[in-house]
């Protein structure tokens, strides 16, 4: 931890070591921030910071490799921000990375009114902001969930990781509405279809507000003995309707939180990805599962919970990140997994690639806006 900087605690996840070719002397080292040495380690100062600080060089956070060109002694930096070179053995470093599809997505949040705007969280990148083709970078942090409000396209909410959520109202600043100091690295919180001023938050315990994430009150005990939320859904057509998971375990309450079911019991041990629910029914129910095990990875609940089937015919064996329900349809479903899309709806007996053009990629949120049917 040289000149107590911070970088200590991530040594398992980001560290990176390189020799200079000319000198074996200088050594160069990557943790959140970059260093060097000039006598094969017994000294080091620091060559480069995560946000510029003191005027050093700015070069992201979170270094993942350090690899030296013996064919020109350029020192090069992968880090959670792309990919950096010096030239001049650590005194000034240069961003390389524009141009490369790098930018890892945990959520996204789309507008119901205006088709060109969306916010999504990204890892060690913040959070941006999306309209009409461009992307503003609009909060720091590890960006995580993200929600506009269905009315007012202006009435924006987003959170950093383990449950920093906060609310911009006009394209202002952001304003911290947190609920609980104690939430899952993705908290999940949603807002009600039916009553746009309602937002629930998953935390350690099952949050409501009635006003915008302004007050708010538990409506639930720590139903996972300390453990936090990590999904929540409200169901589209009646809002009393409230599924929840933790890890594994499942809970449903159909009168706002008044009463708990434990519904997950038949369910396999695999942790929960998402909750949807059908568009006019709030006891139909699908959940996605994580993990490898062949033939588990999507469940159909038609009496919110009671008794569940299987409906993962047709679906490879790799995590299900997320479901989507399509509104007016015979129940369409998208399926967003380790390899891309798949869909499937009543009338069909398995799930079917829905990939046209597009790589097999990881797909962790998909929202549908039906004022373009997109």
């Amino acid at each position: 931890d040289p000149n107590g900087e911070g970088d200590g605690g991530i040594a398992w996840y980001s560290i990176a070591l390189a020799v200079d070719q000319e000198d074996e002397n200088l050594i160069y080292a990557g943790c959140v921030n970059h260093w060097k040495s000039a006598d094969a380690g017994q000294n080091w100062t620091i060559s480069a910071h995560w946000y510029g600080a003191n005027g050093l060089p700015y070069v992201h956070a979170d270094n993942h490799t350090l690899v030296v060109n013996p064919l020109n002694n350029k020192c090069y930096s992968g880090n959670d921000g792309g990919f950096y070179v010096t030239d001049d053995k650590g005194v000034d470093w240069t961003d390389l990375s524009d141009g490369l599809s790098i930018l890892q997505i945990y959520r996204m949040g789309s507008s119901l009114t205006n088709p060109d705007l969306i916010l999504e969280g990204s890892q060690d990148n913040g959070t941006y902001r999306y309209n009409g083709g461009t992307w503003y970078s609009v909060r720091g942090g590890d960006g995580m969930e993200c929600a506009i409000d269905p009315i007012d396209e202006f009435t924006r909410y987003s959170t950093t990781q383990s449950g920093g959520l906060a609310r911009s109202i006009n394209n202002g600043g952001w304003t911290n509405i947190r609920p609980s100091d104690k939430g899952a690295w993705i908290t999940p919180f949603e807002i009600s279809r039916l009553n746009h001023n309602i937002v629930v938050a998953g935390y350690e315990k099952v949050y409501l507000s009635s006003n915008f994430g302004t007050d708010w009150v538990a409506i639930s005990e720590e139903l996972a003995a300390g453990g936090n939320m990590n999904e929540v859904t409200m169901a589209p057509s009646d809002d009393r309707y409230i599924y929840v998971s933790s890890g594994s375990t499942l809970w449903m309450t159909a009168d706002r939180g008044e009463n708990w079911d434990k519904i997950s019991d038949p369910l396999p041990n695999l942790t929960i990805e998402y909750i949807t629910v059908a568009q006019s029914e709030p006891s139909k129910v699908w959940v996605s599962l994580s993990g490898y095990s062949a033939g588990e990875k999507i469940f159909f609940s038609e009496d919110a919970g009671q008794s569940w089937t299987n409906y993962s015919e047709g679906l490879p064996n790799v995590p299900v990140n997320c479901i989507t329900y399509k509104n007016n349809s015979n129940y369409s479903l998208y399926a967003g997994t380790d390899l891309g899309v798949y869909y499937r709806n009543a009338e069909l007996e398995e799930w079917v690639a829905f990939d046209d053009g597009l790589p097999n990629v990881i797909v962790n949120e998909m929202e549908v806006n039906y004022k373009i049917n997109k």
